[in-house]
């Protein structure tokens, strides 16, 4: 009996109630047609942007590739740029701790800017104490001379040889031959000079006019 109430009353709705109740209840049906021209609008936008990016990840990743081969490369050429520098610097060393001769580096003013030797009792003063320091605020007034004239001799004329001076000691007087050279450095001229202990044949020398 409820059924055919139900039933009875169903058809008493009108087909325009019964499209109002179903799209209350049911929502409006889905225009794919409309659907599938926005996604296909969409896709035919993506498709190319997708190409393109993937095209410039590819073309990025080689550029890296490329960028860090020649860093390494760089790196590589450095490491072995450095390893014969310390064997240069480690060879430079040795030679200089071989020969009895002390060698000096001057700028153009006669200040120390570095000093080697192995034999620092034949310094005026202590390394130290010798750099940043001028030849005149160290050394006797003669010698002082003798040695900026040889700073200026090597600086002008690319060398300058055979000049000599004496400092003295407690005891004697030591005779230093001094062999210069000029070197160009962060834009500036300074001299290297190569002082070498010619005590020993000055002594000889005046034993040698005195027996005559």
């Amino acid at each position: 009996d409820l059924l055919a109430v139900i039933e009875q009353g169903a058809q008493l709705v009108s087909s325009d109630e019964e499209d109002e109740l179903r799209r209350r209840w049911f929502g409006t049906p889905l225009d794919l047609t409309t659907y599938g021209r926005y996604l296909g609008g969409a896709l035919a936008l993506l498709l190319p942007l997708g190409a393109l990016l993937v095209f410039w990840n590819l073309t990025l990743r080689r550029k890296v590739a490329a960028r860090t081969a020649s860093l390494k490369k760089t790196l590589d050429e450095l490491q072995e740029a450095n390893l014969v520098a310390n064997a240069l610097k480690d060879d430079l060393a040795a030679t200089l701790q071989a020969i009895p001769d002390l060698l000096f580096e001057l700028d153009a003013d006669g200040r120390y800017i570095d000093v080697y030797t192995n034999q620092d009792d034949k310094l005026a003063d202590s390394r130290q104490r010798l750099l940043g320091r001028k030849v005149s605020e160290v050394l006797p007034d003669d010698a002082a001379r003798t040695v900026q004239a040889a700073i200026d001799g090597a600086i002008e004329q690319g060398s300058d040889y055979g000049r000599q001076i004496a400092l003295p000691t407690r005891d004697s007087v030591n005779w230093f031959e001094l062999s210069a050279t000029r070197k160009f450095k962060d834009g500036k001229h300074h001299a290297l000079i190569l002082s070498r202990d010619v005590t020993q044949r000055k002594q000889d020398e005046q034993a040698l006019q005195q027996a005559r």
